[in-house]
């Protein structure tokens, strides 16, 4: 786990944008927690398995199809969910970035 990240708050963090966006309907709301949970899981395992969490590069694209196809697998999603999925975690990705900077936990170099 990235040192200082707390996923507990960056669930409630991310979760709470995604509602704001208007994308989700209250009632999709206990799905877009699950899925955004799996993408926390899927995107620590990706920077532990890349070397990021010692320093290497952190390579979004690498990391947006190694979390979509984490994510479709913990939710079991058929493939017609894949681009749902995919647009979420897009959108994880962005709000992931914006709790990293608020918490001061990004190094730019």
């Amino acid at each position: 786990m990235m040192e200082g990240y707390d996923a507990t708050k960056a669930q409630a963090f991310i979760v709470g944008k995604m509602k704001e966006s208007g994308r989700y309907r209250d009632e999709e709301l206990p799905f877009v927690e699950k899925l955004v949970g799996a993408a926390i899981e899927a995107d620590q395992a990706f920077m532990a398995q890349s070397g990021v969490l010692d320093g290497e590069y952190y390579d979004e694209d690498d990391a947006f199809e190694y979390i979509v196809d984490q994510v479709v697998e913990a939710l079991d999603a058929d493939e017609g969910a894949e681009l749902d999925v995919a647009e979420a975690v897009e959108l994880y990705m962005d709000y992931n970035d914006a709790f990293l900077q608020e918490n001061d936990l990004v190094d730019w170099e």
